[in-house]
């Protein structure tokens, strides 16, 4: 769905609640995103074969990454990220309090390419109480 950025707005809580997603265009300016892919990049050649073999998923092939864990913990850029006022702000509406930074991960395959994933709740893994 998507929502102008207007945080608290009744339409991005009420796409929130209705679809469980909100695409807010335009919340990250060009050079933010081209700022954390090249960490993201530079992350995943230099740092990440010195991390726990838990800090990634690969691919069947042994060598691409299909996903990143723990980012807030390994990396100073994106611990950063995940607590920025302006995102804080913008979350703090959609769960009703104020947000707890509990992990900075990335998908990195397009949708239909490499291996599935079974549909699931995220907080199978998280065990957050309340689950919402």
């Amino acid at each position: 769905m998507n929502i102008p950025h207007h945080p608290g707005s009744a339409a991005l809580v009420a796409g929130y609640e209705t679809d469980g997603v909100v695409r807010v265009p335009g919340f990250l300016q060009p050079d933010e995103v081209a700022a954390a892919r090249a960490e993201l990049d530079r992350y995943i050649r230099e740092d990440l074969p010195s991390l726990p073999p838990d800090a990634r998923t690969l691919e069947k092939d042994d060598h691409t990454v299909r996903n990143l864990w723990r980012l807030e913990k390994y990396n100073e850029f994106f611990r950063a990220l995940g607590g920025r006022r302006d995102i804080l702000a913008l979350i703090a509406p959609l769960v009703n309090g104020d947000p707890v930074l509990c992990a900075v991960e990335t998908f990195n395959k397009p949708a239909r390419i490499g291996s599935g994933v079974p549909y699931h709740q995220d907080n199978a893994y998280f065990c957050q109480t309340p689950p919402d």
